[in-house]
């Protein structure tokens, strides 16, 4: 398979996954968390740190937080037992604490798709700049390379031959469907060394001090950072991460949103990939990634997953999405 992502080589370094076990200081904080009296006025208590955080209610975030890190920790090492996946990584970050939760969180794998959100926020920051750009139009055609991979999850709405299409209808096509042509297009007409910049800017680093060509790259944590930057519009002005969220809660594939109560909005992301091994099997790669807006405690989850069963592999992110919903 082409090592490439919407035409732009990508290389990574790719290193030892990294695990840290805080236990013993999870244990000691939360002797010491739950020792503050409710509704204790951090301000006076902590005037240092933020003056939105209420003691109350962050013991009580870190508590949840704990038993689901400790319950996925466990259901992940199920999971691979049992055989229905090699590697599963997941990280959760409750938006209101920022505290979170996390299993393998430093694996690395291959973005795939997931990186139509960079693309989508590169084109975005620049009509920051020059809002016309939106209304720029290019025509589609057909590349004269095809990727030999046939996804999974094919967009259920596709581009026609010949059509010229706007910017804004390009980003939407691709975000919505999870359309790698209209990616294809809109990748074409951007510098890459702006895009490049804008990856490193949300903490991507694609490129590696040797030059090789490696396919994983993209970890659970540094993905989710991503969907919390536009959350809080630190990256994007509000006008555009508003924007782009909008966008990501009209996706078409169903993961992390599956299990939820009916009408739980969700803005997230997936992504999909196979290798062709030299033994003839397939390992695939299947990943979401969002923002769950559970009354008013939303929270980000990133699952990554990597197996040989890609109904298993969708089977995961669900279970984990319910786990975690029950929890927080």
């Amino acid at each position: 398979m082409q090592s490439k992502v919407y035409g732009i080589p990508l290389v990574a370094l790719i290193g030892v996954p990294v695990f840290i076990v805080g236990a013993a200081l999870g244990a000691a904080y939360m002797a010491y968390a739950t020792s503050v009296p409710p509704n204790t006025n951090c301000v006076k208590l902590y005037p240092l740190t933020s003056k939105t955080i209420d003691c109350g209610s962050y013991s009580d975030s870190s508590t949840h937080l704990q038993n689901i890190d400790s319950t996925l920790t466990d259901a992940a090492a199920l999971y691979i037992k049992e055989g229905k996946a090699q590697h599963i990584s997941v990280w959760v970050r409750d938006l209101t604490s920022l505290q979170w939760a996390s299993v393998n969180e430093n694996d690395r794998y291959a973005p795939a798709s997931l990186l139509k959100v960079p693309l989508m926020i590169a084109y975005y920051k620049l009509a920051e700049i020059e809002p016309s750009l939106l209304t720029t139009q290019f025509t589609y055609q057909l590349s004269p390379v095809q990727d030999s991979a046939t996804p999974i999850y094919p967009p259920q709405k596709l581009l026609v031959v010949g059509q010229s299409y706007t910017v804004e209808q390009l980003i939407e096509q691709m975000i919505i469907y999870s359309d790698n042509n209209a990616a294809d297009v809109l990748a074409a007409h951007i510098d890459p060394n702006i895009f490049n910049n804008i990856l490193l800017d949300l903490g991507i680093k694609i490129t590696a001090s040797n030059g090789q060509d490696l396919h994983d790259f993209l970890t659970a944590k540094t993905y989710a950072t991503i969907f919390r930057t536009l959350y809080n519009a630190s990256y994007l002005d509000q006008d555009y991460s508003q924007k782009a969220l909008d966008l990501l809660t009209k996706t078409t594939f169903s993961g992390i949103d599956a299990p939820l109560p009916k009408g739980t909005l969700v803005a997230q992301k997936f992504g999909e990939r196979g290798m062709n091994n030299a033994d003839g099997t397939v390992v695939r790669e299947l990943h979401d990634c969002g923002i769950v807006y559970k009354d008013d405690d939303p929270y980000s989850i990133c699952i990554m997953t990597e197996g040989t069963d890609e109904a298993s592999l969708l089977s995961i992110i669900k279970d984990f999405s319910q786990i975690v919903y029950n929890k927080i």
